[in-house]
């Protein structure tokens, strides 16, 4: 009779590498699982080729996060990159804005930017209600065409603009 004996091993992980490896599940695990349910759920999304795209890289507000960043609103989605030349960048968006609405809708819990963004094709026209700094100010916006490969053509790949992203969360800009 053989007997196994197993070591126990903890793993001791910072607060920034634990919040890194949660956002960065939780990023792969939205753009990749939802949004292949989502498109496999409407079969005109599926069917189309062209795709909406403002250019920007977000994460929702919560609780927590107003607090650490200071923001006064506890819902909403945290502008944390644009990409160069997008929409987004044309119609003067920029990083640490805070979208609260767009078209009237208000982002929270139930309702994403990409939520809102899905149901629109390239050259539709939006407005997003922002926080700049505190004030309120509507953006106007005319969709771009996300590209082919999925990513519309940046500067810089999706991993660099997560990591980026990720950094200014931390404050490590």
């Amino acid at each position: 009779m053989a007997t196994t004996t197993m070591s126990k091993k903890s793993i001791t992980l910072s607060y920034g590498a634990f919040a890194l490896i949660v956002l960065s599940a939780l990023v792969i695990g939205i753009s990749s699982g939802l949004l292949a349910v989502y498109v496999l759920d409407h079969p005109t999304i599926a069917a189309r080729e062209e795709r909406a795209w403002i250019g920007i890289t977000y994460v929702p507000i919560t609780p927590g996060l107003a607090t650490r960043r200071g923001l006064s609103v506890t819902v909403g989605a945290l502008v944390v990159s644009i990409a160069p030349n997008s929409p987004a960048a044309s119609a003067g968006l920029r990083e640490n804005d805070v979208i609260t609405a767009i078209d009237g809708r208000k982002i929270d819990e139930s309702t994403s930017p990409t939520d809102l963004l899905m149901a629109r094709k390239p050259g539709d026209h939006m407005l997003l209600t922002i926080l700049r700094q505190g004030n309120e100010q509507v953006v106007a916006i005319t969709l771009g065409q996300l590209s082919a490969g999925g990513f519309a053509t940046q500067n810089r790949s999706p991993l660099d603009r997560l990591r980026r992203g990720i950094e200014r969360l931390l404050g490590r800009h």
